[in-house]
């Protein structure tokens, strides 16, 4: 795959990780961890397309997908983190 289509997934991937961790906040902890694993799927296309781009046109989208990525990882991370902490303090399952 050249760095072009590695930009695109990585693209793709992180803007469903950031939707799965948004969509994560009102369904079960499965969406939560499908987010998480979805962006730093995103995060490893995005750096070795960025690592192979050379400068070329297509770092822009390689950085997208990085960023859309960490931004999907971060999200799920937060609900997680949030989750347990609600789950531990109010002793009441959230699913």
């Amino acid at each position: 795959m050249q760095p072009k289509g590695k930009a695109i997934a990585s693209m793709s991937v992180g803007i469903v990780a950031t939707s799965i961790s948004v969509i994560a906040m009102i369904l079960p902890f499965f969406w939560m961890v499908a987010g998480i694993l979805t962006g730093v799927i995103a995060v490893i296309c995005g750096i070795i397309a960025i690592v192979l781009s050379n400068r070329s046109l297509h770092s822009g989208r390689a950085v997208a997908g990085l960023v859309t990525g960490i931004v999907g990882c971060s999200i799920g991370g937060i609900v997680v983190i949030l989750c347990s902490v609600l789950v531990y303090f109010f002793s009441f399952s959230l699913m």
